[in-house]
């Protein structure tokens, strides 16, 4: 037979988590507070290694039994630790208030033991009977906020084996290293949203409607570094990315019988990025390059987009007056992944003891 290639990988991932929480509840006349408290602590270790045999004799798969063979590992360790306090607040079953605050600390940041802070409020009321008998109407609205940390690795600088000197095996900075900026730190991201839920008839018609509007600031980003400094690029935070969307949601139940029952789901969402802020220049990223189509990233864009090479039908003017006659080839956007809305439609009919 013909020489071919074997390929041993041993893939180890183990993930610790450990979670511990404390609660207290107090009830008093129309009044309930729960308070909580608790801390995790999260461990995930990822180890993989590869072996790769090449011009193997024909029939023999062991990957000793070639000409050139190739050991490659990855080793990933990231420990975790949180802080968490809640306190919630219910009176009379139609006011209820919430509010806490958590705070990460991860050695995937450049400073493992500073704690980032991330505080959350919510409140919402109800009003039964307010639109009839059997109907409940709620007002809601919340405010929180999370974070994205750093991929494994970005705050270090990978070496590579060198010769031997001496009989001594040495290391170097990789070709292309990348570094990781002495800040380096989470992406944040701060959301508010607000609004409403209600049933009308018993339950016979539910309703949800909600609008968000979710602040991404600290965007972990990468620039390029001059020659002079021995790396190629560095990872930074710089940026921030505004994202607005609504979603709805609609049941109707216009039979609920003892032997029959039928209920329809309706569901709706649209949602639009835009970057507020870019820290370096606009770039390229993913895709195919402009030849079949890239995504783009610049200041007061979507970063949904894509924009790729196209050619004009009709005249085109520039900001800067130029005219492109038609046929002229320019770059721009071509297309989008996010959609313009999603919607979704489902139904239950139950008929004794069988359902569709």
């Amino acid at each position: 037979g013909l020489p071919g290639t074997s390929l041993l990988t041993h893939s180890n991932n183990l993930n610790l988590n450990l979670f511990g929480t404390l609660v207290h509840k107090y009830t008093g006349s129309g009044f309930t507070a729960t308070t909580s408290a608790g801390i995790q602590h999260t461990r995930r270790n990822l180890d993989i290694d590869r072996t790769t045999s090449r011009n193997l004799l024909g029939g023999q798969s062991n990957i000793n039994s070639a000409t050139n063979i190739a050991v490659d590992e990855n080793r990933q360790l990231i420990k975790d630790l949180g802080y968490f306090l809640q306190e919630e607040l219910l009176f009379g079953e139609r006011l209820l208030l919430t509010a806490g605050v958590r705070a990460d600390q991860s050695s995937a940041n450049a400073d493992a033991s500073k704690l980032f802070w991330y505080p959350k409020a919510a409140a919402s009321y109800r009003f039964p009977g307010l639109l009839g008998d059997g109907s409940d109407l709620k007002l809601r609205a919340a405010y929180g906020q999370s974070g994205n940390e750093p991929v494994y690795g970005q705050i270090f600088t990978d070496l590579a084996s060198a010769l031997n000197v001496g009989g001594i095996p040495g290391l170097v900075v990789s070709t292309g290293a990348t570094t990781g900026a002495p800040d380096l730190r989470p992406e944040r991201m701060k959301e508010v949203e607000g609004g409403v839920d209600g049933s009308l008839g018993n339950g016979k018609l539910n309703f949800e409607l909600t609008g968000y509007q979710k602040n991404v600031s600290d965007l972990l980003l990468q620039r390029a570094l001059p020659q002079s400094s021995g790396f190629n690029q560095e990872i930074l935070n710089g940026g921030s990315l505004r994202t607005r969307g609504f979603e709805a949601a609609l049941g109707i139940q216009p039979i609920d019988r003892k032997n029959l029952s039928v209920l329809f789901r309706t569901t709706f969402s649209m949602s639009r990025s835009k970057i507020t802020q870019l820290d370096v220049p606009p770039f390229n990223q993913g895709g195919f390059g402009t030849s079949i189509g890239t995504f783009r990233f610049e200041t007061d864009s979507s970063p949904t987009r894509i924009v790729g090479n196209d050619t004009l039908t009709a005249p085109l003017t520039l900001p800067d007056g130029t005219v492109l006659p038609v046929g002229s080839s320019l770059v721009r956007k071509v297309g989008d992944v996010n959609p313009d809305f999603r919607m979704g439609f489902g139904g239950d009919v139950n008929m004794n003891r069988f359902g569709v």
